[in-house]
């Protein structure tokens, strides 16, 4: 599910796959889909939204799993905060959907 998620992303947001040196070459569907890189980095970006959500009452709890989350990202190159913003109208929406409902099936 992260994954075919991450990929809607990159077809809304070209520019953001770019900054992925593990799969920025990809460009088909499958290609993209069948990726470990991809898979890794889905996966990890689920499972932090999903710590900050189990979290939420905690708020500096989350504070620093976000601002942590933030201070890794600073070494890549054209990565800014606005970038995390991108994916949030649909996006984010269909992520939460999908923990919310992995949650309850849990």
């Amino acid at each position: 599910m992260a994954v075919g998620l991450v990929c809607r992303l990159f077809k809304s947001n070209a520019s953001l796959q770019t900054m992925f040196h593990g799969f920025k070459h990809l460009h088909s569907d499958d290609e993209l889909r069948s990726n470990e890189a991809l898979e890794h980095h889905a996966t990890l970006v689920m499972t932090t939204l999903d710590d900050a959500i189990t979290h939420i009452d905690n708020f500096d709890y989350v504070s620093e799993v976000l601002r942590k989350t933030g201070a890794s990202h600073v070494r890549f190159a054209g990565f800014t905060p606005e970038n995390f913003w991108v994916s949030q109208t649909q996006h984010a929406r269909e992520f939460l959907l999908i923990l919310c409902f992995t949650s309850f099936l849990f």
